[in-house]
């Protein structure tokens, strides 16, 4: 007889079930979640209960579900966007806005290598249009926590770049 093998959870059912108590995170999600579905990037649950963000066989961004810290035990979410992925940012990436926004996520100084973090307080250097960094987290050194609404559509549009930079990637010759 064989074995059954348990269905993976979809996305949709955990976010509804982190946020049953925030109606706005659960929506904003959810909307991200349809968006991504859209441009055909469908969340791929991991092991470790993140669900990985693919496409070309890359990967863009992992979404993560986790209860904050100690002191804070509100339900939360995050979008941590690929390091070594990013380096090639750099290189396509043109838009100001988006340069903007890319720089604005990087992890400060100072992760320390909190308990959702596994770096112990490593750091790495990194330069990134022209700007260079001296101690960036070497576990998401770019993450978008609880994305508010405002902060939702050009994060969507980076996650759109993001596939254009992958087609440029693989195309190259």
């Amino acid at each position: 007889m064989s074995e059954q093998k348990t269905p993976k959870p979809k996305i949709e059912d955990i976010a509804v079930g982190h946020f049953k108590n925030e109606k706005e995170k659960s929506e904003n999600i959810l909307d991200f979640i349809k968006f991504l579905r859209d441009n055909k990037l469908s969340p791929r649950p991991e092991p470790s209960g993140r669900y990985k963000v693919h496409y070309k066989n890359k990967y863009i961004c992992y979404i993560n579900f986790f209860v904050r810290w100690a002191n804070d035990a509100s339900p939360a979410w995050s979008v941590d966007f690929n390091r070594e992925f990013v380096h090639n940012y750099d290189k396509y990436i043109t838009d100001d806005e988006l340069k903007k926004f890319i720089v604005s996520i990087i992890t400060p100084p100072g992760c320390e290598g909190g308990e959702r973090h596994n770096c112990g307080g490593r750091y790495h250097k990194f330069s990134l249009f022209g700007e260079n960094y001296d101690r960036l987290c070497t576990c998401w050194p770019f993450q978008v926590k609880n994305p508010a609404c405002d902060t939702m559509e050009i994060m969507k549009k980076l996650i759109l770049e993001s596939k254009l930079v992958i087609e440029k990637m693989t195309n190259k010759t």
